[in-house]
């Protein structure tokens, strides 16, 4: 009889890993599932929700500009879309964001922006590259803070950004890049006809902004 549950826990240890499809474009995809009435941090995968594998020595800056002098253990949750700090009690909490403006984990840097979130900064130009990564699930904006009545599935999506050298945000489509970079907006338009760019691709996106960023010294 000892032996009925330890079976039952080990199916449902087996049934709960990440499933794999494909998406349009014949690329795998992870499918997480969340059952009913189970919390995600329960979960076999949950160390899956971390963009880093661990949490890493990061900093804070504030908008004044004020730089936290003290180390924090950080990590970025793809689930929550937070930032989580290890405490000194060694506990895991979600990190402040009031007045907060930059966060490094690991070296990697990433601006907060008050409705979009984290966004992860790649390249240091005039214009950077944003890239926020995140899990979207089949309730949309479902109530992530509890377990739900219903089983839920998620994957991992990723969102792509310009970021001006005040740090605005635009949405990494093609009216943002011919507005960032106006006085040049014939030439990128000729570049664009000539090398399609795919605005929901990071290495096309680096690309064009290289591209744009040479237009200034020409």
């Amino acid at each position: 009889m000892k032996s009925i549950p330890l079976f039952a826990f080990t199916l449902y240890m087996i049934l709960n890993f990440p499933m794999f499809a494909q998406d349009e474009d014949g690329q795998q995809i992870v499918i997480y599932e969340v059952p009913a009435n189970i919390a995600v941090n329960k979960m076999p995968w949950y160390k899956d929700v971390y963009l880093f594998s661990d949490f890493q020595a990061g900093t804070v800056v504030y908008a004044s500009r004020r730089k936290d002098n003290e180390t924090l253990k950080l990590n970025y949750n793809l689930y929550y879309e937070k930032v989580e700090c290890i405490n000194k009690q060694g506990d895991t909490v979600l990190l402040k964001t009031q007045k907060l403006k930059f966060v490094t984990i690991g070296g990697t840097p990433f601006l907060f922006d008050n409705v979009k979130g984290f966004i992860e900064i790649v390249g240091d130009a005039p214009v950077a590259l944003g890239v926020k990564t995140f899990m979207v699930g089949n309730f949309g904006n479902d109530l992530r803070t509890s377990p739900s009545a219903y089983d839920r599935r998620y994957i991992k999506n990723v969102s792509y950004f310009f970021i001006d050298r005040r740090t605005s945000v635009h949405k990494a489509i093609k009216p943002s890049i011919l507005k960032l970079f106006a006085p040049y907006a014939e030439k990128i338009n000729e570049y664009l006809e000539t090398n399609p760019v795919d605005f929901n691709r990071q290495e096309d996106l680096i690309r064009l902004l290289n591209f744009c960023h040479s237009l200034r010294h020409t």
